[in-house]
């Protein structure tokens, strides 16, 4: 199946930093978890209903600081940078093409550097930190991603779920309304279930890829 997907490969290098961001946000979050003294699979929901200390660090050279339904965590030391777009259930599976983005600009030895990538989708010159590139370009070369369904939203059937309960008003504000029998764990489920994650064809390709 793979061998019918055509993608460039400036494409194949984002989706594999995507890739890299899972692994990293993975090796990373045991030791928030330790740090804030909670079940990896809990820190959304923790930080969701504001039981978690903002900011800290670990590993005396990372620091962390929650907002939204995420968690930018920062090398203190060289700037490398990754930001924990909690997926449902609290996986970290899942991205945002920002958060892979600041992963990109930032990622540096002993990760992958991704010099090349960097170059393509800076918008400033070095030295980058995680504000250096631009959504615009990256968004450009994602295009062809979503295009061959080798990225896809983390969970359909959450959206659906919201949708059902939503509406929009005269001014064109929607509002999701749940009932008082939905889960107020459910509910911050369907809150990050638009975030994005590799699909089974796109692991698919990377195997195909050296």
């Amino acid at each position: 199946m793979t061998n019918k997907v055509q993608i460039d490969e400036t494409a194949i290098k984002l989706l594999k930093a995507g890739r890299d961001l899972i692994v990293r946000q993975n090796e990373l979050l045991p030791y928030l978890a330790k740090e804030v003294k909670a079940d990896p699979k809990e820190i959304l929901y923790l930080w969701a209903n504001r039981k978690l200390n903002q900011v800290g660090n670990f590993l005396n050279e990372w620091s962390y600081f929650f907002h939204g339904l995420e968690c930018d965590i920062k090398n203190v030391k060289d700037g490398r940078f990754v930001r924990i777009d909690f997926g449902p259930k609290g996986d970290t599976a899942t991205f945002t093409t920002w958060g892979l983005l600041q992963f990109v600009m930032t990622s540096k030895y002993p990760w992958e550097d991704y010099s090349a990538l960097k170059t393509i989708l800076a918008k400033e010159q070095p030295p980058y930190n995680q504000f250096s590139g631009s959504l615009e370009r990256l968004h450009s070369i994602w295009q062809s991603l979503e295009e061959n369904k080798l990225i896809e939203v983390a969970d359909t059937n959450l959206l659906n779920l919201a949708e059902k309960y939503s509406s929009v008003d005269r001014l064109g504000i929607k509002h999701t309304n749940f009932p008082p029998n939905v889960s107020s764990e459910t509910i911050i489920d369907c809150s990050v279930a638009n975030r994005l994650k590799i699909s089974q064809l796109g692991f698919e390709l990377l195997r195909s890829v050296k």
